[in-house]
C-alpha cells in the first residue's frame, strides 16, 4: 500500500475511512479525560495540554509498534487479507500522520516543549496502555463494515 492524501483516502477507502474513525475514538477519548484538568492558571493549562498531547503520542506510538512480524503473517494467511492489511496499514499511517503533526507543533505545542526530556519521560509514562494488540487485532478482523461502505 503506497501512502496516499489523508483527506482523499478517508473518504474513498473503507479501509482508511474506519482507520480514521477508530483513531479518531481513541484521540477523543484522550481528550475528554483531560477536561477540567487545566488548572486556574494559563501555565497550568498548557501543562495539561502538553500531557494530553504526549498520551496522544503514546497512543499512537503503541498503534505503530504493538503489531509484531507474526501478527503480520497471519493477518497475511486469514481470509479477506488484503483488505483486513490495508486497514491495519491505514490505521498505522494515519498515526504517522499525526505523529508528524505533534513534530512540526500542529498540536499547539512548542518545538522546545516537544524536544524536552520532560515531554518525553511522560510519553513514557503513558506508552504501553493506550491501546491493546487485543483491541488493534479486533478492529482489523472486522470486515463486515466493509459491505457497509460499498452499499453507500
Amino acid at each position: 500500500m503506497q501512502k496516499v492524501k489523508h483527506i482523499d483516502a478517508v473518504d474513498k477507502r473503507p479501509e482508511f475511512r474506519f482507520a480514521d474513525e477508530f483513531l479518531k475514538e481513541k484521540i477523543s477519548a484522550i481528550a475528554d479525560s483531560w477536561k477540567n484538568k487545566g488548572g486556574t492558571t494559563q501555565e497550568e493549562a498548557n501543562g495539561a495540554h502538553g500531557n494530553m498531547v504526549a498520551q496522544i503520542t503514546a497512543c499512537c506510538l503503541d498503534i505503530v509498534a504493538v503489531i509484531n512480524e507474526e501478527d503480520i503473517k497471519n493477518m497475511n494467511n486469514s481470509q479477506g487479507n488484503v483488505y483486513k492489511l490495508n486497514k491495519y496499514l491505514a490505521l498505522r499511517q494515519l498515526c504517522e500522520h499525526q505523529l508528524h503533526g505533534v513534530m512540526q507543533g500542529h498540536w499547539g505545542i512548542t518545538k522546545n516543549f516537544i524536544e524536552s526530556d520532560e515531554f518525553k519521560r511522560v510519553i513514557n509514562g503513558f506508552t504501553g496502555n493506550q491501546v491493546t494488540k487485543e483491541e488493534i487485532l479486533l478492529f482489523v478482523e472486522k470486515t463486515d463494515e466493509l459491505e457497509q461502505f460499498q452499499e453507500k
